[in-house]
């Protein structure tokens, strides 16, 4: 059974048994292609992300600005600039 997308066709976030608190969450993954390089470098500039552009991008650096940037503002960068891959998960937590 697919656990995330179960919880989440029955719109529950959440579920408490056992003494844990199992949450639906959402982990986000950004890549940059070759290809990709100059249109996700102006992007990143564009949006205020300059100070992450080394020679290359670090993949968990760019992970997570491209996670806060879809929280704070709603939208995800063009795909022909940056590869997003977005994989659900189960959270587990003793409560």
């Amino acid at each position: 059974i697919d656990i995330p997308n179960h919880l989440e066709n029955l719109q529950m976030d959440s579920v408490k048994s056992g003494g844990y608190l199992y949450s639906l969450a959402v982990r986000t993954f950004a890549n940059i292609t070759i290809e990709q390089r100059p249109e996700a470098y102006k992007w990143l500039k564009e949006n205020g992300y300059e100070a992450i552009i080394q020679p290359t991008v670090n993949a968990k650096t760019l992970s997570s600005v491209i996670t806060t940037h879809i929280i704070e503002k709603g939208t995800k960068p063009p795909e022909d600039a940056i590869n997003i891959h977005q994989k659900k998960y189960i959270s587990v937590r003793k409560s």
